[in-house]
């Protein structure tokens, strides 16, 4: 077989081509070995510094980040020390080892209501009605204002007992229940917006609860209590960031109905002395042993004593009945 040009030059370009790929090949390899393995791909993690038993509230002095593999990190590990600072621990923590999301959780949903209270106080139930509860209105989250009505004899008093308290919850509904309920209302209001324009949002309807649970000093708590048992209690609804104390002083009758009702009670006052003055005591009823009718019980009767004639002869005295 005769070899012509054409198919020399197509054999030399092809032979040139392989040794040219061999060539980018060897370098590469080589390039490799410079700079030894490939590093692998690293994550920064939240790891506590010592082992924290679970219910525990997490704090910075506690957490460090450190990088590991990618390969060696957990699933849905916390990256950020900073977003779980007050948190509580779901289940106990090992020091050193990477914090998963699934073993923290705020602070308001791990232990239920004691979570949400505030320290230094305490969480105090009364019973409350649509009228004590401002219509039905309250949600967890307010801050109210309680007013305590007392009954002395015929007079009734009314003071507020305590001021600017929060309101944790209104029988299940508490704060964090109220901030979920906000965010669906949220999002309902504005997919309702996006289907029907500018349309006014619907007003909320008045929900009557069992009773409210306050948050407390433990004074407070006793003088709640205590108003509780004693009289009635009314809640007032403060503005939303206004938390002063506002001086107030006690109210009775006297002090609301003024002049007027001073002068009505002193003109009711004669007419129930009279009603009672006219209510005698019924007189006893005979028992029935002692025989005859058990009418009344009457006193025998009594003769009046006789008068006594005393005549004196020297030294004897004598006693005469005429």
């Amino acid at each position: 077989m005769r070899l012509t040009r054409r198919v020399a030059v197509g054999v030399a370009l092809v032979c040139g081509a392989l040794a040219a790929a061999l060539t980018i090949v060897y370098l590469r390899s080589m390039q490799a070995q410079k700079q030894g393995p490939a590093k692998p791909q690293t994550i920064e993690v939240v790891v506590p510094l010592v082992d924290i038993p679970a219910r525990t509230i997490i704090t910075a002095d506690v957490l460090a980040t450190q990088s590991i593999e990618i390969a060696k990190a957990p699933r849905s590990p916390a990256t950020d020390a900073k977003q779980i600072v007050g948190w509580v621990t779901v289940e106990a923590l090992e020091a050193q080892k990477p914090i998963t999301k699934g073993q923290v959780t705020p602070k308001g949903t791990a232990f239920g209501l004691s979570g949400l209270v505030p320290p230094g106080l305490r969480a105090v139930a009364v019973e409350v009605d649509p009228v004590v509860g401002v219509a039905g209105l309250l949600k967890a989250g307010d801050r109210v204002d309680v007013i305590a009505t007392f009954q002395v004899g015929d007079e009734v008093m009314a003071r507020t007992i305590l001021q600017d308290v929060l309101l944790l919850a209104l029988g299940s509904q508490t704060v964090a229940t109220t901030a979920q309920s906000e965010k669906r209302a949220a999002a309902s209001k504005t997919a309702d917006e996006g289907e029907a324009g500018d349309a006014p949002p619907q007003r909320a309807r008045a929900a009557a609860y069992p009773n409210a649970t306050f948050a407390v000093t433990p004074e407070d708590a006793q003088r709640l209590v205590l108003a509780d048992k004693q009289g009635e209690l009314r809640l007032t609804l403060r503005p939303v960031g206004e938390s002063d104390f506002v001086p107030v002083s006690v109210q009775d009758m006297a002090g609301v109905g003024g002049a007027e009702y001073l002068r009505l009670r002193a003109l009711e006052k004669p007419a129930k002395e009279k009603d009672e003055e006219k209510k005698q005591p019924e007189p006893p009823m005979a028992p029935p042993w002692m025989g005859g009718p058990t009418g009344p019980a009457t006193a025998p009767k009594t003769q009046p004593k006789k008068p006594e004639i005393e005549i004196i002869r020297g030294d004897q005295t004598t006693k005469v009945v005429p």
